[in-house]
Parts: structure tokens; sequence; C-alpha cells
């Protein structure tokens, strides 16, 4: 995701140039914000996995019929990516100010994620930011934009 850049210019009226003095200082610190969108990215990821790919509009290749067997064999449910849900519970979010990291350490995850050549295992996206969740990001920072200004008295409740 492309970074937030928040420039204001401002010419005329003396006392709105005071007023909106120093309102830098006030978007300094996006940590609440960035814990919002990591718990929001956290749900869909694991949600995805229960859609087999539809959350993301991605959905997964069905799998192979050996691989089905091995997965009677073994006791396993019949679906993609999960044996026990390991790599489905293992996502994490880091806030910060000025960002939020979102991945998943399970050494294997890379080899479905990846967008490399494939010849035998299956690409099936676990992560990615669809419009929807671009959309529900946008409406976080804009929330506390607009809570910002309200509480130095620009708009009105």
């Amino acid at each position: 995701m492309a970074g937030l850049e928040l420039t204001f210019s401002i010419e005329g009226d003396k006392q709105l140039i005071r007023r909106l003095k120093d309102i830098e200082k006030d978007f300094k610190d996006w940590t609440p914000e960035f814990i919002k969108v990591g718990s929001l990215l956290l749900k869909t990821f694991k949600d995805n996995f229960r859609t087999q790919g539809n959350t993301l509009g991605e959905p997964w290749v069905k799998l192979a019929d050996s691989t089905i067997a091995q997965k009677k064999r073994l006791g396993y449910p019949l679906v993609p990516l999960i044996r026990i849900g390991t790599m489905r519970d293992s996502f994490r979010s880091n806030p910060s100010r000025y960002h939020v990291i979102i991945d998943n350490p399970m050494e294997y995850f890379v080899y479905h994620q990846s967008i490399r050549p494939r010849h035998k295992l299956p690409r099936r996206v676990m992560m990615k930011i669809d419009n929807r969740r671009k959309e529900l990001i946008i409406k976080t920072f804009q929330k506390a934009v607009e809570s910002m200004l309200q509480q130095r008295g620009f708009t009105k409740n």
C-alpha cells in the first residue's frame, strides 16, 4: 500500500491560518488507525481460508485427487491449505505510528502465496488488499481526520 501524505496549502484568512498552524502535529501518530487496519486485515485473511479464496475474489484451486486421498488416509480436513490450521492462525499484525506490517511466519506460506512460476503446487492467494479492503482502510483514516478537525472546531459534530 502506498504511503499516506497530507498536504495543506492555505491562503487568505489570517485567523484561519492561525487555527491551522501546527495542525500537522495532530497527524504524527497513526497507531490507532493502523491497529484497526491490522485487525481488519487479519480478520479478512482468516476469513479467506473459510471461503477458500473467495473473500479476496481469487478462489483457490481444488485439491488434486492424490492430495484428497492422502488427506483422507491421514485424517485431515479435505480443504486446501488446512491440516490443523497452523498457517491460517499464524497471521500477525505489527502496527506503528506510520505503518502496519502484516505477515505470516510459517516457512511454507510463501510457496502458496508466491507469484513465481509453478510446476506442481498451485498458487492460492491468502493475502491481498482488494478494492473492498482499500475502501475500508481509506474510511478508517478519513474518520480519524474528520475527528481531529472536529476536535479543533473546523467541522460540526
